[in-house]
């Protein structure tokens, strides 16, 4: 517990009669204050006390009575502590855990000091020191008077003490020295600090004070505002009586900012990702038609505005819903599935949940309080209006119906309540109705509908309002946001997404709002356009600073008056302009540049977004500008820590004035670097060697003759599928991770490498939309099933090891495999050996690295962007 000390003074009266024969317990009132980790405590704390000799090794009494030799009690005493002060009667046996004092104590005991435990509930109990020694003789009061005994090193001596004999002169100078000194500002508490900043309002107003406001006056108000003149109000505030509305203050627009794009692009439908476990979001399955589903699971870190591949879902489908529930992540249903997938965030792992009572997709579920509610959505070609909840006991227990079937709606809980929001059925279409479910009476009312018809939308609940954003009706896909405010009863627009949507998720977090993913646009044959990207929007910022305004009320032309005043033409200069317009000429970033991994020998950009008339830009790198640096995107070409590594920042600059960025670090990591063994660009252009660019010497043989070509990366080479193949005579161990760019032109049954000649491999091997790690057993040793389209790039990056061996597609994980092993084996680029030409690769390959250990998921992405 570092940090709690202990700041006391002792106030110690004994209470009760004279000490005799026939005394009582005495009573010690003992005060004291106590702070934890440098601030005044507040609340109930726990003190242990004891009454020791001058050493502290032998108990006279404490609290409990347990206490030997000075050690701990057991029990504990609860005391309220106000900004730190407590005060507590020692002795009075009608505290819980407070034992009686023996009045002997002090007679028999002239050197007893008081010890002190304490606990703040969250922390164990720690002992303060020093011991308190008693600065005076306890006093034993008696009707009016009391008889004191003299502690110090005399006899003991009875005197009368009379009310009021007691003066300053018989203080002692350490307590007169205490009594006199100045309480300044910092010696309060902070609890005393805001009672004294605190409004006063009518109750602590005296009654002499109240009485006089109460009196009926009658007063001439010589400003009294006119009939017809203005007053603001903040934004959806109430005005004064004798105010009318006379102009509605405009929201301002929600600022988006693009952030990282997840990998894949895809629609969830029915999943609303609204949760956070531990401030990160995430992404679950999603589909780009019903016929190509995932069961990708990634999430996303703010701070670090990066994207994470997790577990996969074990089940490939859509139209799933998704809850967040005791610390895990419930996902429920989809296409043909009755089945319920649990995932722990904490372990990485997916285990199976109770079953649906029904298979369902596109509906929709919520957390509230103990239980999981789930309701409407689609069973085959009938939609539902049917609601359950999910406790934990394990079961399904069926409520009451909603009153309309539902699909593609949302749910979310407001003022503990359910909302079951818009959607579509098969009778009224796209819905603009609301409906709400009370737990407590298992009964639906309709609620407020919505100004405009959605389904498959996003929505949140912010500041104590929901919002829905996006969806699509009969019109198309709808860009537009509103909100309800249950202080107006009505649902209004307020901005718009950055684009029209569908099929969108989104959550609120740390007064942000991040949206992502869904169909963006569907052009004139039917094809729908998927998103990957993320956008966030400070929610904050588009309500500060809005007014209403009221006019007073009365018989007076509208409008208040005018007041001008001339300047002679070009005499209005930047200086004359006031702070409040100038923040609305001079530059606003809206998107600040984004901090990300730089690797060594790569190439990266940031960019930044700004609003304002005639802008110009000016990078700069530790304070100093960039020469050359005057566009919105800084571009780092084949980074290296020495040139490279520093803080960037732009200012952004016009007639009115500039602003700076923030800064992003650059620090260059060599991790792609780490374990390269193996490094083939296709850069030369030439020739039938392809140089290791490792720095090892594995240099590869072309046989066949391959040709050079355009790659993604540089140069590549260009195999035709019946002889060509690049040879390197090494043996990379049986632990490797093998990173290619490939484009195929044709063929099925075909490898892009191999490890060995003839039948031992094991090679990556393509057949007919199957990708495997094979061994001469053909397509049995799965890696996931993939559609590689001709004359298309894509990134296979394989990590070999008896612990995983598993294949990412354009960094993204397509699954695992049983291990192969790759040692004492040449590798091969293409096919085997002469004779296998049935296997060999038909199109180009660029970039091929191989690594003597299993890389990382994040530098399996990192590679893949280096494509990009």
């Amino acid at each position: 517990m570092q940090g709690m000390f202990l700041f006391h003074k002792i106030l110690i009266l004994l209470f009760g009669v004279a000490i005799s024969v026939q005394a009582v317990p005495p009573v010690l009132n003992y005060a004291g204050q106590v702070a934890v980790n440098g601030e005044a405590f507040d609340g109930a704390g726990l003190f242990k006390f004891a009454l020791v000799n001058a050493d502290g090794t032998n108990t006279y009494w404490s609290n409990d009575g347990t206490s030997v030799g000075g050690s701990e009690p057991q029990a504990s005493v609860s005391v309220p502590v106000d900004g730190g002060l407590y005060a507590v009667l020692l002795g009075n046996t009608a505290l819980q855990g407070m034992g009686a004092i023996d009045p002997a104590v002090f007679a028999q005991h002239n050197d007893a000091k008081l010890r002190v435990w304490f606990s703040d509930g969250v922390n164990g109990f720690q002992q303060l020191s020093p011991d308190r020694p008693f600065a005076s003789v306890p006093y034993a009061f008696s009707a009016e008077s009391a008889k004191s005994a003299d502690s110090a090193n005399v006899a003991t001596t009875a005197m009368a003490v009379q009310a009021g004999a007691i003066t300053k002169q018989m203080l002692g100078q350490d307590v007169l020295s205490d009594l006199n000194r100045t309480v300044n500002h910092n010696d309060l508490s902070p609890k005393i600090k805001a009672d004294i900043n605190a409004t006063i309002g009518m109750n602590r107003l005296s009654s002499e004070v109240t009485e006089k406001l109460n009196q009926e006056k009658t007063t001439t108000n010589y400003n009294a505002p006119s009939v017809g003149s203005l007053l603001a109000v903040p934004y959806g505030s109430d005005a004064p009586a004798g105010y009318s509305l006379y102009q509605r203050g405009e929201p301002k627009e929600l600022v988006w900012e693009e952030k990282a794009a997840f990998s894949q692009p895809r629609a969830f439908l029915g999943s609303m990702l609204q949760f956070s476990p531990n401030g990160k979001i995430f992404a679950l399955g999603g589909h780009v038609s019903p016929s190509t589903s995932y069961n990708l699971v990634e999430s996303y870190d703010p701070l670090l505005n990066i994207w994470i591949t997790k577990q996969p879902l074990t089940e490939v489908t859509f139209g799933q819903a998704s809850t967040y529930y005791e610390n895990k992540i419930y996902v429920l249903g989809g296409y043909n599935l009755s089945k319920v997938e649990v995932y722990d965030p904490q372990t990485n792992e997916w285990s199976v949940g109770t079953e649906l009572p029904v298979e369902t997709r596109y509906g929709s579920a919520v957390t509230l309080g103990s239980e999981i509610y789930f309701g409407g959505g689609r069973q085959s070609n009938t939609i539902l209006n049917t609601f359950y909840s999910y406790s934990s006991a394990g079961n399904w227990i069926q409520k009451a119906n909603m009153n309309l079937s539902r699909n593609g709606h949302r749910s979310l809980v407001y003022e503990d309540k359910i909302w079951i929001i818009g959607g579509a059925n098969n009778n009224d279409g796209k819905l603009r109705s609301v409906e709400i479910y009370n737990p407590d009476t298992n009964s639906w009312i309709n609620g407020p509908s919505l100004v405009t018809k959605r389904s498959g939308f996003s929505c949140w609940v912010w500041d104590n309002k929901i919002f829905v954003a996006g969806g699509f009706n009969e019109n198309g896909i709808v860009q537009s946001i509103e909100y309800f405010d249950n202080e107006k009863g009505y649902w209004q627009t307020h901005g718009t997404l950055p684009t029209p949507n569908k099929y969108s998720s989104a959550t609120a977090l740390n007064d942000k709002i991040y949206i992502f993913g869904g169909v963006t646009g569907t052009d004139s044959t039917g094809t729908d356009s998927y998103s990957n990207k993320l956008y966030a929007a400070d929610l904050n910022a588009s309500m500060e600073g809005i007014y209403d305004l009221y006019r007073k009320d009365g018989n007076a032309p509208v409008g208040t008056p005018v007041v001008q005043s001339e300047y002679a033409d070009g005499s209005v200069t930047t200086a004359k302009l006031d702070s409040t317009i100038l923040k609305y000429l001079k530059p606003e970033i809206t998107a600040q540049p984004q901090a990300q991994m730089v690797y060594a020998d790569t190439n990266v950009s940031y960019s930044v977004t700004a609003e304002g008339k005639y802008l110009t830009y000016q990078w700069k790198k530790d304070g100093v500008d960039l020469t050359g640096e005057t566009n919105d995107t800084l571009t780092i070409t084949d980074a290296n820590a020495t040139q490279h590594d520093g803080n960037y920042s732009v200012v952004v600059s016009n007639d009115f004035g500039s602003v700076e960025s923030n800064k992003v670090e650059v620090k260059t990591s060599d991790a792609l670097l780490n374990g390269l063994v193996g490094w083939w660009k296709f850069d030369e252009t030439s020739g039938t060697v392809a140089y290791d660019s490792s720095g090892n010497g594995n240099d590869g043989s072309l046989t066949g003759g391959p040709t050079w070509a355009t790659g993604k990366i540089g140069g590549a080479l260009s195999f035709d599928g019946v002889d060509d193949y690049v040879l390197v005579s090494k043996d990379f161990g049986s632990t490797v991770s093998i990173s290619a760019w490939a484009k195929r032109v044709s063929g099925n049954n075909v490898m892009l490498w191999c490890f060995g000649n003839q039948s031992s491999g094991p090679d990556l091997f393509f057949s007919h939309n199957k990708i495997c790690l094979n061994t001469w057993d053909s397509d049995t040793n799965l890696f996931g099933i993939f559609l590689v389209e001709a004359n298309e790039w894509y990134n296979f990056s394989t990590i070999i090891s008896s612990v995983e061996t598993k294949l990412y597609v354009d960094g993204t994980l397509l699954g695992s495999a049983n291990y192969r092993s790759t040692a004492e084996k040449n590798f091969y680029i293409s096919m085997k050996e002469q004779g296998q030409g049935d296997y060999a690769w038909n199109g180009s390959v660029d970039d091929v690295r191989i690594y003597d250990r299993a890389l990382s998921a994040e530098e399996v992405q990192a590679l893949y962007k280096l494509g990009q």
